[in-house]
């Protein structure tokens, strides 16, 4: 199913584009973006993302 591996891939970037806006701006001395840390609704909840 290569419909599961490409949502898969997307996923992962947009996890690792919202861990690298949220360190830069840890560095910056600013708090990350609610968005940065809470997922699509409905999504990362069950993982505990965003807590």
């Amino acid at each position: 199913m290569p419909g599961i591996a490409e949502a898969e891939v997307a996923d992962a970037r947009r996890l690792r584009d919202a861990l690298f806006r949220a360190a830069l701006a840890r560095t910056r001395g600013q708090d990350p973006a609610p968005d940065d840390l809470r997922g699509p609704a409905g999504r990362g909840a069950a993982r505990g993302v965003g807590r």
